[in-house]
Parts: C-alpha cells; sequence; structure tokens
C-alpha cells in the first residue's frame, strides 16, 4: 500500500485531531481517516454514524465509508470540486447569473430534502456548541446538518454530484443561513485574490449586517468547541490555523518563520516530506503550509512520540518508506547530524537526489 497524499488537524482537540491520507492499494485509491490519539476514536465512529444520519437526507450523493480496524475508509472519488468550477466561473467573468446559480445548487445541496427543513428552535444542543441564537428563532433551519458541506468536499462528474466527507454534521436544528455562510466564508478565504465577500454574499443573498455579527460569534464558539481543551487550559489553535481558515494565515505563519526555507532546492517537485520538528523543522513546517504551491506529504522525527504528546502532527520516520513524495527535507541545524540522516536514508534505498539539505539560514 502506498500513501500518496497525507494531512492532519493539529489545531483542535485531542479527542478530535484526525489524520487523513490517500493510499493507493492493489491499484485501488483510498482515503482514510483515522485518530491522532486514542481519546479521538469515538470521533471517528461518530463520523462514521453521521453518513446514517445524512444518508437520507443528502440521498444519492453522499460517499459511504467503511469501518475498518478502528480507521475510516472511503472510495477515492475523481472528478472536479464545486470549489474549482465555481472558481472558473468567477476568473472567466461570467455573468452573475451563472454565479448565482452555481451558489444557489450548492445551498440546494446543503438542505438535501424538503422534509429535511424545519423553524429554528435555539436548542440546548445548539447552545452548547454555537452560542446564543436566540435572535434567529424562527428562521428557517434543518433538522440534520452536514456543516462540513464545503466546496472542496462536494465532487462533480457530469450531473453527479458526490459529497466526499461529514466530519462535522448535527441532528438538531440549525439555521440554513448561518451554515451556508460558513462555508461561503471558507470558499472565500481561499479565493479572496478573485472576488470580494461582500459580493460573494450578496450573490448568496446573505445581507443582514446584525445577523451576520451573530454568525461570526456562532463561529467564534464553534471553533472553541474544537480547539480549546477547558480542563488543561489549552488552546490548540495556537498550533495552527489550517481548520478555521483553510489554510496558514500569512502573518501566523511570518511570526514562526526563523529560518529560510530552501526552496530553491525542491523547485523539481511540490511533494514534501519534513525530516525534523525541532526549531528549523518548525519553521519550515510554518513555511511549507503558507505556500500554496508545496504539498506536505508528511513530517517525521524520529522522537514523534515527545512531539504527539505536544500537539503537532508529526510521524514516524517509517512513513516514509510507504510514501509517495517528491523531495525529503531534512530540518537540521547540526552538520554532522544532518549527514547522518541523509546517510541512514540512502542506506534504506532512499534516492540521494530526493534527500535535501542545507545548513539552515537565520532570518
Amino acid at each position: 500500500m502506498r500513501k500518496l497524499y497525507y494531512k492532519s488537524t493539529q489545531e483542535r482537540r485531542r479527542r478530535f485531531q484526525i489524520y487523513t491520507s490517500i493510499v493507493e492499494d492493489d491499484g485501488k485509491k483510498y482515503a482514510i481517516k483515522e485518530a491522532v490519539f486514542s481519546e479521538g476514536k469515538k470521533h471517528i465512529e461518530n463520523i462514521r454514524h453521521n453518513y446514517d444520519l445524512l444518508k437520507d437526507i443528502q440521498q444519492g450523493m453522499l460517499v459511504a465509508c467503511e469501518y475498518v480496524e478502528g480507521k475510516l475508509r472511503f472510495p477515492f472519488i475523481s472528478g472536479t470540486t464545486l470549489g474549482a468550477y465555481l472558481r472558473d466561473i468567477i476568473l472567466y467573468h461570467s455573468p452573475e447569473n451563472k454565479i448565482k446559480e452555481v451558489l444557489e445548487m450548492w445551498k440546494q445541496i446543503l438542505i438535501g430534502r424538503n422534509q429535511n427543513i424545519a423553524a429554528f428552535d435555539n436548542s440546548e444542543n445548539f447552545q452548547n456548541i454555537f452560542g446564543n441564537g436566540q435572535e434567529l428563532v424562527g428562521d428557517t433551519a434543518l433538522k440534520i446538518t452536514n456543516f462540513d458541506c464545503i466546496a472542496e468536499n462536494i465532487i462533480m462528474n457530469g450531473k453527479d454530484v458526490h459529497l466526499i466527507d461529514y466530519e462535522w454534521a448535527f441532528d438538531f436544528l440549525i439555521p440554513i443561513e448561518f451554515t451556508f455562510y460558513r462555508i461561503i466564508k471558507m470558499f472565500f478565504l481561499e479565493n479572496r485574490k478573485i472576488i470580494s465577500f461582500e459580493k460573494l454574499l450578496a450573490m448568496a443573498q446573505i445581507e443582514n449586517s446584525s445577523k451576520i455579527e451573530l454568525y461570526e460569534r456562532m463561529l467564534d464558539s464553534f471553533y472553541s468547541y474544537i480547539t480549546y481543551e477547558e480542563a488543561e487550559g489549552i488552546d490548540y489553535a495556537n498550533l495552527g490555523k489550517a481548520y478555521k481558515n483553510g489554510r496558514v494565515l500569512a502573518a501566523d505563519a511570518d511570526a514562526q518563520m526563523k529560518y529560510v526555507f530552501p526552496e530553491e532546492l525542491v523547485s523539481g517537485g511540490n511533494r514534501l516530506i519534513l525530516y525534523g520538528a525541532g526549531d528549523v523543522g518548525l519553521s519550515y513546517y510554518h513555511y511549507i503550509r503558507s505556500n500554496n504551491r508545496l504539498q506536505l506529504v508528511a513530517w517525521v522525527d524520529k522522537r514523534y512520540e515527545q512531539y504527539e504528546k505536544q500537539g503537532f502532527a508529526v510521524r514516524s520516520v517509517e512513513i516514509i518508506y510507504d510514501s509517495d513524495f517528491d523531495y525529503i527535507v531534512i530540518a537540521i541545524y547540526n552538520d554532522k547530524v544532518a549527514h547522518e540522516i541523509v546517510d541512514s536514508l540512502e542506506s534504506r534505498g532512499i534516492d540521494r537526489t530526493k534527500i535535501v539539505w542545507q545548513k539552515p539560514k537565520y532570518v
């Protein structure tokens, strides 16, 4: 089995942190989700339960998963994401009516069957995660919501639509416009250079400023729910902004980039394994995550267990030998240690031209 792609969610509470990988096994591709920590196994089971919640609501669109040895396995679906489709429409200056059509289609995918619609009631379950929504009582809501109905989770193949993720699904009433606001915002944060947020919201008919302020407060409550560990006083969001904003924000990344990343050494490819999780590794990690060209396949270190306990998504170096990558970037300051790592990798069959290291330069 070959690992083709890997990402993790280190910015969440331990019980919500998962690894997602794309693997190839016997000529077939699969997406695999697994818990980072033992306390996250319940979350993996809940994702499987979410399929049962949503399968009759988003009929014919939901991609089924298998629960195998504590992991979830999804068939890999090829096609064009709704995000890519909408980006092309905006970039090619299509009429606004066309953009509105796509937004309306997206909204209908979110809603699913009309039997799913009811009036919002501001339940205790809602307040526990999103805060007080009393001002929205009576608004059109969904009985069951796929809160993960973001543009990149929707794959289109001709007339067929596939929903490939449903990690966050809720079986209490949530206002439709609030959820739609959230998923539109996530699209905007990845595409802010091609359209304004105000214009996008206007075309989606979300223009009530007081409601938008409330939606932002409710999103803050949701992000606190998934990132803040009250008992330990740890805010895992400080370890990364990837979940909330879809990528590391430039300002946050710059603060962490203490060493110059050797990008000229990886110009021949973009799939990287980062070896080393000390100061240099952390600096390189933030650079890679903030760079649109580069893709982090895995972050590894011999002392990975120590870093895992701190909430970092660092894996064993053994994952290298099951992964598909263009380069291994050695993030080690000490010359002797770096050369020992290079020699060790080469002795185990790694092509020397795929291993890169240069003496780290302090910014």
